[in-house]
């Protein structure tokens, strides 16, 4: 086998190797969230597989105070996130990621 074949024969290869690659990841679905938590005062929770935020919608907090966010983790313990907004604050929080997935998050006012 001369070199240039050689060459010309794993160069292929490597173009089809990027190919399937290519295919594969435009299959893939985009991130979207997988729901939304309760709504307490303009604020609520985000979640997706195993990753949450606490957020606020546009205008943000309508009260100052404390947000208190819980995800429902299954198989593993809850987690929560504490934060003190004030009136029109719209920071997103991420709360500590579940082992294996988030079902839901509820959010109070306190």
């Amino acid at each position: 086998m001369q070199p240039s074949s050689f060459v010309s024969k794993f160069a292929k290869g490597g173009a089809v190797a990027i190919l399937a690659l290519g295919a594969a990841a435009a299959t893939m679905p985009a991130a979207q969230a997988a729901g939304y938590g309760n709504t307490v005062r303009n604020c609520y929770g985000i979640y997706w597989n195993t990753d949450w935020d606490q957020r606020c919608w546009s205008g943000g907090a309508t009260a100052t105070g404390q947000f208190q966010s819980t995800a429902d983790c299954t198989f593993d313990g809850d987690e929560s996130v504490n934060k003190f907004r004030n009136i029109g604050s719209t920071s997103s929080v991420d709360g500590e990621d579940c082992i294996f997935e988030v079902v839901y998050v509820d959010t109070v006012y306190r």
